[in-house]
């Protein structure tokens, strides 16, 4: 917020070069407490990836098992009644 309080009128994009021109000059040392946190997050935020994604595959493979049983019910109704209309057309005859 420092950057943004001595220059107001800056942009986004000219803050985001300032703060990379100043994250350039910062030691190796002064980063690490900031890379830790970034590697924590960035860690949390692959965890959620992965558990949408699997989410995501599950809910695709259910969708998928339940057309499989509608159109197997169906053949088993449309089998039924091909039966029914055979006995039927036998009785007729």
């Amino acid at each position: 917020m420092q950057i943004k309080k001595v220059n107001p009128e800056a942009g986004f994009k000219e803050i985001s070069t300032m703060l990379g021109v100043k994250w350039k000059t910062v030691t190796a040392e002064e980063k690490k407490p900031y890379e830790g946190i970034y590697h924590a997050e960035k860690e949390a935020y692959l965890q959620v990836i992965a558990k949408e994604k699997h989410e995501t595959e599950s809910m695709r493979l259910l969708e998928d098992e339940q057309k499989q049983r509608t159109a197997m019910e169906l053949l088993e109704q449309y089998m039924q009644f091909k039966q029914e209309a055979e006995k039927d057309g036998k009785k007729n005859k």
